[in-house]
């Protein structure tokens, strides 16, 4: 009885490791039957990765080049807006905010597609090295097509990283205030991680073509011999061969850098902003203000009025994006110094192959009309006073024939800015059932602009506050509230 049953537990003891052994022949066979089917005749896992970098390649470069074209429509659009009408500033406006829309949910896709690339290839280099390990051919993964595979990699997982953070700024709302929240795209990592991306995609598919099409496996090693060979090949030159050679790889390299520069710094179009433009001041001194700066040829009449091709300067003037910067723009007074700066589009006058001058300048402010400062300043003040206050009296008994004005008494003294400042005082007498009464009534005048003569040319009557009108009822209350107000008589 023992003994069959020992042999009962044997036979069940080697059944049962018979079935996990044919367990993990099934799980080991799997990754088997995925391995065997690469080999060195259709190198399958190679063919994969090929058209799948294939694909990355081109999603990068079409993006790229629909990205760029978008980048120098707005570019322009912006050099445009200050010289545009507004009804083209929205339309132009518009149209780009639906191509940027668009180009938005296409790349937002081609992303998505990237996205898979990137796993189907870590998938892809995951297999090649299971292959390599389990035939000993670990050696092989140095070639430089394995290398871009690793590089395309870690690249792509990069780049997967950085647009993730750019869509989900664009699609948030904290994202397109990232600038306020701190949350903003990197686009210099953007840009870094594209670029290298495509740069090894390229290279993947370029060096794995060699690979599996042509059969000849790029090493590193190879680019070092074929490189030493060319030099070997260059050092065996004959003498008077190499110096003729030399000698025309100069003048084709001299003669690219003279077309360089003759073309981006001689023969260009100068554009002087003090021979087209001019600042105009207006106001008298201490008060004037920059109030517009002109082409005194206005070079744009040609551009807009004319069916023929405007000049460059004309281009330059219409799309250059040129704004004047002022030290001073208000308070100006003779001897002044005013610092000009002139900003404008240098891509503009770049393309259009503008050499700007004068850009930066000074202006010294003389000619402007000169305020009063006190009396003695302007000739024959008191008859001048006198004069005007006549015209205000003939018209104030024109209005009421009954009143009986008089002028009485004329004050003057220094505002608070310097200038001169007169009062000059109209008396009126009303009669009544208790005799007559005075009233007294101030008219105020001041910014009193002399020309180079001391003559009066202009002046600027000051109304006063009509809630606390000046009324005084005899000369007594006038000549105390002048004497307070720092006012002195005219004699």
């Amino acid at each position: 009885m023992d003994n069959n049953n020992n042999t009962e537990n044997k036979t069940n003891n080697q059944n049962s490791n018979a079935n996990n052994n044919s367990g993990n022949i099934s799980q080991s066979g799997f990754l088997d039957n995925i391995l065997q089917k690469d080999n060195e005749n259709n190198k399958l896992f190679l063919k994969i990765v090929f058209w799948l970098t294939a694909a990355a390649s081109v999603i990068l470069l079409y993006t790229g080049i629909k990205g760029l074209s978008l980048y120098l429509n707005a570019k322009k659009a912006a050099s445009e807006a200050s010289s545009g009408s507004l009804d083209n500033l929205f339309s132009s406006g518009a149209n780009l905010l639906g191509k940027g829309m668009d180009f938005f949910s296409t790349a937002k896709t081609m992303q998505g597609i990237l996205n898979l690339i990137v796993i189907a290839v870590i998938v892809a280099a995951v297999l090649i090295y299971l292959k390599a390990k389990k035939e000993n051919k670990i050696e092989k993964l140095k070639n430089l097509n394995y290398y871009f595979i690793g590089g395309f990699i870690i690249f792509g997982l990069l780049e997967m990283y950085a647009v993730h953070g750019l869509i989900k700024a664009l699609t948030s709302l904290s994202g397109m205030f990232g600038a306020a929240t701190g949350s903003a795209p990197n686009f210099g990592l953007i840009k870094f991680s594209l670029a290298l991306t495509f740069i090894t995609s390229l290279g993947s598919v370029i060096t794995n073509y060699f690979v599996i099409f042509r059969g000849k496996n790029i090493e590193i090693e190879d680019i070092k011999s074929e490189w030493n060979n060319g030099a070997e090949k260059i050092n065996a030159i004959d003498p008077e061969k190499k110096k003729k050679y030399t000698a025309i790889g100069i003048a084709i390299v001299g003669i690219i850098a003279l077309y360089y520069i003759c073309a981006n710094f001689i023969f260009l179009q100068n554009f002087d902003f003090n021979k087209y433009y001019t600042v105009r001041i207006d106001g008298a001194s201490g008060s004037g203000k920059i109030t517009n700066y002109q082409n005194p040829e206005f070079p744009l009449e040609t551009a807009n009025g004319n069916t023929e091709k405007p000049k460059k300067e004309e281009e330059f003037a219409k799309e250059g994006g040129i704004t004047f910067n002022f030290s001073k723009t208000e308070g100006i007074q003779n001897g002044d110094t005013i610092d000009v700066e002139v900003s404008y589009n240098k891509d503009a006058a770049k393309k259009l192959k503008i050499r700007p001058q004068n850009s930066k300048f000074k202006i010294k402010i003389n000619g402007l009309l000169e305020y009063a400062k006190n009396a003695n300043q302007v000739k024959d003040l008191k008859n001048y006073i006198t004069k005007l206050a006549q015209r205000k009296i003939e018209l104030q008994k024109d209005d009421n024939p009954s009143d009986n004005p008089n002028l009485s008494g004329i004050y003057y003294k220094q505002d608070e800015n310097g200038n001169l400042s007169i009062k000059y005082f109209i008396q009126n007498t009303f009669a009544g059932f208790l005799g007559n009464t005075e009233s007294f009534e101030p008219v105020e005048i001041g910014n009193i602009v002399l020309d180079k003569n001391n003559n009066i040319t202009s002046y600027e009557e000051i109304k006063s506050n009509s809630f606390s009108s000046e009324k005084y009822n005899n000369a007594g209350e006038v000549q105390a509230a002048m004497s307070s107000q720092g006012y002195t008589l005219l004699n």
